[in-house]
């Protein structure tokens, strides 16, 4: 079932922003976001942005109008469109209009590095077996921050993760994949559940397994979609 791609990214690239009550957020990710279009441009990508507010209650979408109101790059102005609740559904409504482009998908609580995307697309240029490129995210924590139980557990998990081996499976905050056929396949999930009980020693435990965690019920983030549909088509190395 593997698949391997050998294809050049697009110089399209279309940039998703899943975005549920996010208001307090965006006024800090817009400006860096900015910067990664601009050095997109500059390499000869063309770019455009879509948003999908998925549950939102908050002015989100307001922010979303002004800024595109500030706007005179086309690029910088971002298209904003709607889907059920769930940061899924809103990753496959963007898919759904990403076809022949690179596909990168950002949560918007992050601030980006000015070559965060650039370096994404670059990594995908340069190693043509790797079908999703991510980054690693770094928490910043303010100064005068309550050092409770859960920031020190969050330090020391950060701390600890540098000096690991990378794994071979999606972090879901920054990413950008080569197309977005992984995001439209919903049946290709169902052949991998199939193949793991068909191959296991105790198919009524493998079965179990699967129930208890409700995967049949549909991927439970994008993550672990986009993870195991990628794995199982193109193999260790794929992301």
């Amino acid at each position: 079932i593997m698949k391997p791609s050998h294809n050049t990214p697009s110089r399209n690239v279309v940039i998703g922003l899943p975005i549920r009550n996010e208001a307090a957020r965006l006024p800090t990710f817009l400006p860096s976001l900015a910067e990664n279009i601009a050095q997109l441009k500059a390499e000869g990508c063309n770019v455009k942005v879509i948003a999908c507010l998925n549950g939102t209650t908050d002015h989100s979408e307001a922010l979303l109008d002004q800024w595109n109101a500030t706007q005179t790059d086309p690029s910088l102005k971002i298209e904003i469109t709607k889907s059920a609740p769930g940061k899924l559904n809103a990753v496959k409504s963007i898919a759904r209009r990403a076809d022949n482009a690179a596909l990168a998908f950002i949560d918007t609580d992050v601030v980006l590095n000015p070559d965060c995307l650039l370096r994404l697309h670059e990594h995908l240029r340069l190693k043509p077996s790797t079908q999703i490129a991510y980054a690693n995210g770094i928490p910043v924590f303010p100064e005068d921050i309550q050092e409770t139980p859960f920031i020190a557990m969050q330090r020391d998990y950060y701390a600890a993760r540098d000096g690991l081996q990378r794994r071979n499976f999606l972090h879901g905050r920054t990413y950008m994949l080569r197309s977005n056929e992984a995001l439209l396949d919903e049946l290709h999930i169902e052949a991998i559940l199939d193949d793991f009980v068909a191959r296991s020693a105790d198919p009524h435990t493998a079965n179990e397994m699967i129930r208890a965690l409700k995967l049949r019920d549909g991927p439970l983030s994008d993550d672990k979609f986009l993870s195991y549909v990628t794995l199982s088509r193109h193999g260790l190395g794929s992301i």
